[in-house]
């Protein structure tokens, strides 16, 4: 059981916690996921977009009847994520390499400067993972739903 004193600090450091308040603040805390562009769930570049169409194209594999559609579908959701997951991904191997070559024609003392740039740089690193995985997991999802609807198709 919480104590008196306990609850009354949870209460308070609640308090605290309640995200921005001011105008400004809120305006800047809802760009944070801009940041860096991950955020942008379905605009592709016509490049990116015909990538996507050629792997939806592969993953639905002519599908015909009832389920055409929906595995169309998921065919497409499941390009998407797996194009978005290689994008994240070789953001950050370029964000890793810019750090790695610049530090390799270093004197010791820019070194150690560097360092602690790529110790700011690990939160963005970090952050992408969140993006990388919000990703995968709709991958997951359209493979779930992929092998139910082939399940589905077998036992009719």
């Amino acid at each position: 059981m919480t104590s008196k004193r306990r609850s009354t600090a949870n209460g308070h450091n609640a308090q605290k916690s309640t995200g921005p308040r001011t105008v400004k603040g809120k305006a800047r805390s809802s760009r944070n996921a801009f940041r860096h562009g991950l955020s942008v769930g379905t605009v592709f570049d016509s490049e990116t977009e015909k990538r996507i169409q050629r792997l939806t194209a592969l993953i639905a594999n002519g599908a015909s009847g009832d389920f055409a559609s929906f595995i169309d579908e998921q065919a497409l959701a499941l390009a998407q994520a797996e194009i978005v997951s290689s994008q994240i991904r070789a953001m950050r191997i370029l964000q890793l390499e810019s750090q790695v070559s610049e530090g390799e024609s270093m004197s010791a003392m820019a070194r150690i400067k560097n360092r602690e740039h790529l110790r700011r740089a690990l939160p963005l690193l970090l952050s992408m993972e969140r993006y990388e995985e919000r990703a995968s997991s709709r991958g997951r999802t359209a493979i779930r739903n992929l092998c139910h609807v082939g399940h589905t198709i077998e036992n009719a």
